[in-house]
């Protein structure tokens, strides 16, 4: 579980997914991201 929520960002989500192969659950509620989704993150299943 990562959990960035009520993180107050309001940035890019810059996190290299591919680095966290066993990450099931990720929760980013109540942040102001911008911008595009990593492409690493579609590569979780």
């Amino acid at each position: 579980v990562l959990d960035l929520s009520n993180g107050s960002f309001h940035d890019h989500l810059l996190i290299d997914f591919s680095r966290l192969p066993q990450l099931k659950n990720l929760s980013t509620r109540k942040n102001n991201f911008e911008g595009l989704i990593p492409q690493t993150l579609s590569d979780c299943r």
